[in-house]
């Protein structure tokens, strides 16, 4: 059964109506009085779930349980996290990461959990970001108003089709030029922004395909830093004199071996890295003495001792006498010149295995505290004469240091080079949706008012009826042919001007329509389809008007 327009005018307009209340209840932000929160997530700590630039629509619940992904006001980060729930102790939750080795420093109240996990989106936050740039809020304001106004033309033109010429508003003042139909010069108009949206469609098609031929991601050798830092320290204790008024000696002091017997030696040893890592290993102190004439000897002050995590620290006793009584004998049994410099060098020696970024890293690094010992005093070597405490070389030799990578292979998002315009795969994507759903909108708008209103002569004669007077026939000057005009709008535009009446004539299907003008007749004749034409200018028959009423 055929529903009247009436009638289903008003179920398209209760299926709108009951589609935007289902959109605001689901989609609305909170921003606008919605319920619902977007989230662009970054970094690596809810990996392999999420990436970065995935959007995570998340929607507040009645409850939240162990194992629910919820977004939370991270009180320490100042940010919105989006962790996982692992227990709940009392009225707080304790959240971590899928990617993390560790849980997180905040346990968010109910109060600040935003919501639950609704849907995730890939990509999805590339595409918010990009929505919110200029161009695209261009874009997208420029295709609305433009479906928009395309509609409003249209309705306004079918209430113009049912109204009469002298009902109209201001807006119909403004005539067009003699001889041109206003009507069809409007589905002239609208077909022309059919064909235009059709070809942006098209275009967007094609864009879109050329996008999808493209994988999104492409695989990379991902490198991860990390550095090794140790730190050396020693002291010692000594009666209070001039020399050490207080009794102790410091780091980057000199030692003076008269004075200090024994002096105890700090190593600490740490792993920097921003990835997510599982490490141990094993750290002990060695001791190396070198003399001038190439004679070397190590020896143990502190066993290896095992360590979990990214920080090892260990500390051994450094026998100043007996390092000088060794020398001694050394120089006894080989000629060696008495006095002479040796130098000395404390190797935390360090072996680092594990996990950095979910890829395997094994690690060996032994730097040296290098330390210089004569009859006078034992101090750090800073590769000059000069005892400068505290100086940038002294820090240096007390804070080594060294940086490394761990490669990995991973994907990163492809792009799309358009003249010189690169685009992430999945933004050229939804760029292509975007523009290929305004196109098709566009082109159904006005494809659906073309073919529900397609230019039909006779429906735009009667526009013109208040003016038409039906006739049986007429007769004219053959010596004065008539002048045919090439449409309705512009035969009534004379009649109107000249204060006359629209003489219409009918004959074999064909209607024949004129407008005496002080002598000069003005014809316009219309020919449905199959019927036969009328003469052309050239060639008049006035039989077709003989025996008419005059």
């Amino acid at each position: 059964m055929t529903r009247p327009p009436h009638l289903r005018s008003g179920l398209i307009s209760a299926a709108l109506v009951v589609l935007a209340v289902t959109a605001w209840l689901l989609l609305a932000p909170t921003q606008i009085g919605g319920t619902t929160s977007y989230v662009r997530t970054t970094g690596v700590s809810m990996q392999p779930r999420f990436h970065t630039g995935d959007l995570a629509v998340v929607r507040p619940a009645d409850h939240y349980k162990v194992g629910d992904v919820v977004a939370y006001r991270s009180k320490v980060l100042h940010l919105v996290v989006l962790h996982r729930i692992i227990a709940v102790k009392g009225d707080r939750f304790v959240t971590k990461g899928d990617n993390n080795d560790f849980v997180d420093p905040d346990h968010p109240a109910r109060a600040d959990v935003i919501g639950k996990l609704a849907v995730r989106v890939p990509h999805g936050g590339h595409v918010l970001h990009w929505l919110h740039t200029p161009f695209m809020a261009a874009l997208l304001t420029g295709g609305m108003a433009l479906v928009l106004f395309m509609g409003a033309k249209r309705q306004r033109r079918r209430r113009d089709r049912r109204r009469p010429l002298e009902e109209r508003g201001s807006h119909q003042l403004d005539r067009p030029a003699p001889g041109r139909d206003p009507h069809a010069l409007y589905d002239s108009h609208e077909r022309g922004i059919f064909t235009t949206c059709a070809v942006v469609a098209l275009v967007f098609l094609a864009f879109g395909a050329l996008a999808l031929s493209r994988p999104a991601t492409k695989p990379v050798a991902d490198k991860t830093p990390f550095t090794e830092k140790v730190s050396f320290g020693y002291h010692a204790k000594t009666s209070a004199g001039p020399v050490y008024p207080d009794g102790v000696v410091s780091t980057g002091d000199p030692i003076f071996v008269k004075l200090v017997r024994r002096v105890r030696v700090k190593a600490h040893y740490r792993l920097e890295a921003t990835a997510p890592h599982r490490l141990g290993g094993t750290m002990e102190v060695l001791l190396r003495l070198t003399s001038p004439t190439g004679w070397s000897r190590t020896i143990q002050l502190a066993a290896p001792k095992r360590f979990t995590g990214d920080y090892a620290a260990s500390d051994a006793i450094l026998d100043v006498a007996r390092l000088r009584s060794l020398i001694r004998k050394v120089e006894h049994l080989t000629g060696g010149s008495p006095g002479s410099t040796y130098a000395l060098e404390v190797l935390p020696r360090v072996h680092l295995a594990g996990t950095l970024a979910s890829q395997p890293l094994t690690s060996d690094y032994a730097p040296a505290l290098k330390l210089q010992l004569d009859t006078l005093k034992l101090r750090p070597d800073t590769g000059s004469s000069a005892d400068v405490a505290g100086s940038d070389d002294v820090k240096s030799i007390l804070n080594p240091s060294r940086k490394g990578t761990v490669a990995a292979s991973t994907t990163k998002v492809n792009s799309l080079t358009v003249h010189g315009l690169g685009l992430p795969v999945p933004t050229a994507r939804w760029i292509a949706i975007v523009g290929l759903l305004l196109g098709v909108a566009g082109t159904l708008l006005t494809g659906v008012g073309l073919l529900r209103d397609p230019y039909d002569p006779a429906a735009h004669v009667h526009r013109y009826r208040h003016l038409i007077v039906p006739i049986a026939g007429t007769k004219f000057d053959p010596a004065r042919p008539p002048i045919d005009v090439t449409s309705i709008g512009a035969l009534a535009q004379l009649a109107e001007r000249s204060e006359r009446l629209i003489l219409h004539h009918q004959r074999d299907g064909a209607d024949t329509y004129l407008v005496d003008d002080e002598g000069t007749l003005y014809r316009y004749q219309s020919h449905p389809a199959g019927a036969r034409q009328l003469p052309p200018l050239s060639v008049v028959d006035n039989s077709i008007y003989e025996g008419a009423a005059g």
